[in-house]
C-alpha cells in the first residue's frame, strides 16, 4: 500500500512507481516460490500446529506439507543437475570471470544442454527451487562443505528469487543508492 493511498507524497509514488510499477505479481511470485521450496516446510509445520488447534483445516495443512515437499524434491533436483553440468548457477563473484562467462554465452540461472544455454526465468516461480538447489551446491562446491560455506550458500539462496523476478529492479536500486 506504500505510495497508493491518497495520503501519499506525490513524489513517493513517481519513485516507487519508476523502481516497483507492478508490486502484486512480484509478492505472488515471492509467496509462491517460498511455499514450493525447503522453507515451505516449516510454514507447513506451522499449518499443522495451526490445525491441531482447529484454527484451520488439515486439508490445507496437508496441502502446505504437499508445497514444501514438492519444492523440496525440486531443491535437490537442482543440486544434482548443476553436479552432471547441466544448471548453471549465478555469475561468478569475480566480476572478470562473470564478464568472461558471458562473452563466452553463458547466461546465469540457466539449463546448459549441449553446450548451449536456456533460461528458465519463463518458469518462476516454479524454477526457483531448482535454482536455489544449483546455487546452494555452487556455494558448496567452491567452499567446501563447512559452517562457513553453509552460511554462504544460505546468503546467497535467495539470488535466484531476486534475479528472476520483477524484484530485480528495487535490487539494482539498491545497488546504486549503496555505490
Amino acid at each position: 500500500q506504500i505510495g497508493r493511498g491518497k495520503d501519499s507524497n506525490k513524489w513517493v509514488k513517481v519513485v516507487l512507481d519508476g523502481i516497483l510499477p507492478f508490486r502484486k505479481t512480484p509478492a505472488n511470485v515471492l509467496i509462491r516460490a517460498e511455499q514450493y521450496s525447503p522453507l515451505g516446510l516449516v510454514n507447513a509445520v506451522g499449518n499443522t500446529v495451526r490445525a491441531a488447534k482447529g484454527d484451520i483445516s488439515a486439508n490445507a495443512a496437508i496441502e502446505s506439507w504437499a508445497k514444501g515437499l514438492t519444492g523440496t524434491g525440486v531443491f535437490f533436483l537442482g543440486m544434482l543437475l548443476y553436479n552432471c553440468g547441466l544448471l548453471n548457477a549465478g555469475p561468478d563473484d569475480d566480476e572478470q570471470k562473470a564478464a568472461f562467462d558471458r562473452m563466452n554465452g553463458v547466461q546465469p540461472y540457466s539449463l546448459d544442454i549441449c553446450g548451449n544455454t536456456y533460461t528458465i526465468d519463463w518458469a518462476s516461480p516454479a524454477a526457483v527451487p531448482l535454482l536455489m538447489g544449483g546455487e546452494f551446491m555452487k556455494n558448496v562446491s567452491e567452499n567446501g562443505l563447512s559452517l562457513q560455506a553453509l552460511s554462504d550458500a544460505l546468503a546467497s539462496i535467495a539470488d535466484p528469487m531476486i534475479e528472476m523476478s520483477m524484484l530485480q529492479g528495487v535490487n539494482d536500486t539498491l545497488e546504486n543508492v549503496r555505490y
